[in-house]
C-alpha cells in the first residue's frame, strides 16, 4: 500500500480502460514524485497525454510525448494565474458523454473530451507560514502545479 498519494502504483487489471472512446490525460503537477511511471502507463494504454508547460518540460526529459495544451490553445495567457482556464479545457473535461447536446458542441467545436485529470496544487500552506513571505509569492502558490 502506498502512503504518498502522489505515487503511482501501477495496476494489472487495466481492462476497463479499453471501453472508452476518446482517451486523453491533462496532466499538471507541482510535486513530480511518482509521475513518471504513472504517465508511462497511460501512454501505453494509448492515452494521449496533455499537459503545461513546466510538466511537459520534465517529460521531455524523461522522454514521455505529449502535447503542451497551452500551445495550441491560440488563446492569449493574459495572467500567469490564468494559465490552465481556458473554455476548451474545462468542456473537454465537464462534457457529459451522455449528453447528446453536449457531444454534438464538442464535435463542432472540435474539442475532445479529456477523460483524467491529473494534479496536485502549489504548496501554499507552506508557503503563507514563510517569514517575511510576499503577496507575489503567495499568489504565484494559488493554483494547481505546474513548475519546478
Amino acid at each position: 500500500m502506498t502512503l504518498n498519494p502522489n505515487v503511482y502504483e501501477p495496476r494489472t487489471n487495466t481492462s476497463w480502460v479499453t471501453v472508452m472512446e476518446h482517451r486523453y490525460a491533462l496532466v499538471s503537477v507541482y510535486d513530480k514524485e511518482g509521475v513518471i511511471a504513472f504517465s508511462k502507463e497511460l501512454s501505453n494504454l494509448g492515452i494521449t497525454i496533455l499537459s503545461t508547460g513546466g510538466t511537459a518540460a520534465f517529460f521531455s526529459k524523461a522522454g514521455i510525448l505529449s502535447k503542451m495544451y497551452q500551445k495550441s490553445l491560440g488563446s492569449l495567457r493574459c495572467l500567469m494565474e490564468s494559465k490552465n482556464l481556458h473554455p476548451i479545457i474545462h468542456a473537454g473535461i465537464l462534457a457529459r458523454r451522455d449528453n447528446k447536446k453536449h457531444l454534438k458542441v464538442l464535435k463542432e467545436l472540435k474539442i475532445n473530451l479529456i477523460d483524467f485529470v491529473v494534479c496536485n496544487l502549489y504548496p501554499f500552506e507552506k508557503t503563507i507560514q514563510k517569514q517575511n513571505v510576499s503577496v507575489e509569492e503567495i499568489i504565484e502558490n494559488i493554483d494547481i502545479g505546474d513548475q519546478r
